[in-house]
């Protein structure tokens, strides 16, 4: 994220992520931070993590820089995604 959140930019990045369980992802849990998100979910088959990330990105940049009346980059070109592979992973994520 470029610049932190206020309270009405985390409500709308969690609306849109909300909207994408059982759609484009089963989601376990989600945290929007001051400067980030963390996210745990796994990829429904025929999507892929590239693809569900960037949906989620520009939908929640759309519906930011409307809210706030601005254009322009919201989130940064990075991202930390991790894969779970074991159980003893998943329990301490």
């Amino acid at each position: 994220m470029a610049t932190g959140f206020s309270l009405r930019s985390h409500d709308l990045v969690m609306t849109v992520i909300q909207e994408q369980d059982r759609k484009t992802i089963d989601l376990e849990t989600a945290v929007v931070m001051p400067d980030h998100i963390h996210m745990i979910f796994r990829v429904i088959e025929s999507h892929t993590l590239r693809k569900v990330l960037q949906g989620i990105e520009d939908r929640s940049s759309r519906q930011i820089n409307q809210a706030f009346g601005r254009k322009g980059r919201v989130w940064l070109v990075e991202s930390f995604d991790h894969i779970i592979w074991y159980a003893t992973s998943w329990k301490r994520k």
